[in-house]
């Protein structure tokens, strides 16, 4: 069986990765053609090595952490948002939030306002 590639999209955008499509993808996969224990998908971060042992399904996720040296301001908070990045091509901004109530207020996407100052 050639190794297949996917490519993942929301209804807004094209996302690189994303766990639960990568691994409903290598389930399917690996359940039509049964001799098979293993399979990798092509993603656009790379490279997914997928197994299966019974009915359980493992993704080797090519992990590649980076925090940025940006951050990201917002109403909800006095203190700076950092950038992380966890795979290639995927970043995420982390917005420490004291309670329910203050997640409650979150409306806005805060791409695009940042602080470009360096972490501390």
């Amino acid at each position: 069986m050639r190794q297949p590639s996917i490519d993942i999209f929301t209804p807004h955008a094209e996302d690189p990765f994303a766990g639960h499509p990568t691994i409903g993808t290598a389930w399917y996969l690996l359940h039509l053609q049964k001799q098979l224990r293993t399979v990798a998908l092509l993603e656009k971060t790379g490279w997914v090595p997928i197994s299966v042992d019974g009915n359980s399904v493992k993704a080797d996720v090519p992990q590649d952490f980076h925090l940025h040296n940006v951050t990201f301001t917002s109403e909800l908070t006095s203190e700076r948002a950092s950038c992380v990045s966890i795979v290639n091509g995927m970043t995420f901004i982390l917005v420490a939030l004291s309670d329910l109530p203050t997640l409650a207020k979150a409306s806005k996407n805060l791409q695009g306002t940042y602080d470009a100052s360096p972490l501390d």
